[in-house]
């Protein structure tokens, strides 16, 4: 929205295919190949601290990333169960987790 309302503005086209190819080259050199290029969460947290910068806004907060890697492994580790459970968060540094019964 702060863009669209003229409060922040986008990069020049020419400074955002730069940035695609620096990031491109990183994950290359990370992983070997592009096949695994669109796995965001092994570059989630620096990813969403540069559209915070770029627009403006308040940095995500660290707890957000920690439910998120948490949800992650709970899905690879039991995919049949990982969505019976539902995170709280305590306070900006804690969370806990209960299970939903079925």
């Amino acid at each position: 929205m702060k863009i669209l309302k003229g409060e922040s503005t986008l990069p020049s086209k020419n400074e955002m295919l730069t940035e695609f190819s620096k990031d491109l080259e990183e994950r290359l050199e990370n992983v070997g190949s592009t096949r695994g290029y669109h796995r965001l969460h092994q570059t989630a947290e620096p990813y969403f601290d540069s559209l915070s910068r770029l627009g403006n806004l308040r940095k995500t907060p660290r707890i957000v990333f920690e439910i998120y890697f948490s949800g992650l492994k709970y899905m690879l580790q039991d995919f049949h169960n990982f969505r019976k459970r539902i995170y709280h968060i305590v306070d900006e540094e804690k969370y806990s987790i209960t299970m939903r019964n079925s």
